[in-house]
């Protein structure tokens, strides 16, 4: 039996970030992780051919996305580390940026360029129109 090495928290997440970003979460190279196998709490975007479908957040994202969405199709499915106390803000803001089909809001488009909302995505690397 070959021995384990241990990995250090920032070990594990390199280790898991995805070096096949879709073009769609492009500006998020490098900040997104395949949500198999993480259990942190962060924002998720669920993808069908390329497209984001769903924007969601969860405080155990992996367990999240693998029960809770059998009524969506997508066939991906990728996270963005987001501290608890902001799960909230950053999941308005991606929701409102990207208009996901299976998120049910009533705003208008471009209605994401308010000060948090613009900050926020600033703050990811998020490019704004």
């Amino acid at each position: 039996m070959d021995d384990v090495k241990p990995q250090t928290l920032v070990e594990f997440l390199y280790n898991q970030g995805s070096s096949d970003t879709p073009e769609v979460l492009a500006p998020l190279h490098g900040a997104l992780y395949s949500v198999q196998q993480l259990t942190l709490s962060g924002v998720y975007f669920l993808l069908h051919e390329e497209e984001v479908v769903y924007v969601g957040q969860s405080t155990h994202v992996a367990q999240r996305v693998a029960t809770g969405h059998s009524d969506k199709v997508f066939d991906d499915a990728y996270m963005l580390l987001v501290p608890e106390d902001q799960l909230l803000a950053v999941e308005a803001a991606f929701i409102q940026a990207l208009n996901p089909i299976y998120n049910q809001t009533t705003l208008p488009k471009g209605s994401y360029k308010n000060a948090q909302t613009l900050r926020i995505l600033d703050a990811f690397g998020w490019e704004i129109d």
